[in-house]
């Protein structure tokens, strides 16, 4: 279980199971997290998946925005005829993340996964 596809999949369980947007996502962080450094795409996946539900967590915007201007995505090992595609996809997602700038209100049980998986970390 370590793919988009993977994280869009027990996202959209969570979420058809019942559970809150910030429930489903901080099941996806708790699965996933570990693994948005090395793979941005994962944390690309959540960002998404929160934009259609309307309720993309400041966390996550921030990571992600992070991730694409730092372009962590360049590390991945793109083929050179598919990375001028995928830098149009990345400049798209750039800019739906920029048009969901989330409110300052903070979705509290996301941050806390967050925060405690970086304390655990250190």
């Amino acid at each position: 279980m370590d793919s988009p596809e993977d994280m869009r999949d027990l996202f959209q369980q969570q979420l058809k199971a019942g559970l809150t947007v910030e429930d489903a996502s901080a099941r996806a962080v708790v699965a996933f997290g570990q693994f948005f450094d090395t793979d941005p795409n994962l944390l690309f996946a959540l960002a998404e998946l929160q934009m259609q539900e309307g309720r993309l967590h400041p966390e996550i915007f921030f990571r992600a925005l992070r991730a694409l201007d730092t372009k962590a995505d360049d590390q991945m090992g793109w083929s050179p005829e598919l990375m001028e595609e995928r830098q149009e996809v990345l400049a798209a997602l750039r800019e739906r993340l920029l048009q969901h700038r989330p409110r300052r209100r903070l979705i509290t049980k996301v941050a806390e996964v967050f925060y405690g998986k970086l304390r655990q970390s250190s």
